[in-house]
């Protein structure tokens, strides 16, 4: 398989060209930094399409980033998961808790385009929803609640303990503020 392997440090290189040999795509991916992932999913979709890796590698890239990706263009996100096969994709992360549906939140904070309240991660869970709307300091934090239907999941994870739903959210599904709670006047 011959692929880009300019996201990977220099000094592991040897290493990563051992783990492209055996096809093995998470120890590749292993050897890079983790926001530099999607960059080279990116770079190489045809040459993972063809040898079967693009949703495992798709999937790492996605949940294994350590920030966020409010720099890459939501179409081009969207492209790529277009790219994918939704089967692989979701038989690529952990199996889903249920069949759903699925109650799924979303904590965002700042302004302008980067809030992304309709972002393709959402958590089944409440309190990482808070975490993620506070982990920046920005201003403006809040979660947002949905219920989510099982076809509209692209993959699921819960290798950090996050719940984390990769979705479709269609632009006519109901999200509901849930944080911060509105002071009562008394």
């Amino acid at each position: 398989m011959k692929v880009n392997l300019s996201c990977v440090d220099p000094p592991l290189i040897g290493y990563a060209k051992e783990a492209l040999a055996e096809e093995d795509i998470l120890r590749i991916m292993g050897y890079m930094p983790n926001t530099r992932r999607l960059a080279f999913v990116f770079d190489n979709i045809q040459a993972l399409k063809s040898h079967g890796l693009f949703e495992k590698a798709l999937l790492d890239a996605y949940i294994a980033t350590r920030t966020n990706f409010s720099n890459w263009s939501i179409s081009l996100i969207d492209y790529l998961l277009e790219l994918a096969d939704r089967r692989k994709l979701l038989e690529s992360g952990s199996p889903l808790p249920g069949d759903g549906p699925f109650t799924i939140y979303r904590g965002v904070s700042g302004r302008g385009p980067a809030r992304r309240i309709r972002g393709i991660s959402w958590t089944g869970s409440m309190e990482r929803a808070i975490w993620f709307a506070k982990r920046f300091s920005l201003e403006k934090p809040v979660v947002f609640r949905a219920t989510l239907e099982k076809y509209l999941v692209y993959a699921y994870s819960n290798d950090r303990s996050e719940s984390e739903f990769l979705c479709e959210i269609p632009s006519d599904l109901k999200l509901v503020k849930v944080w911060p709670e509105k002071e009562r006047r008394k």
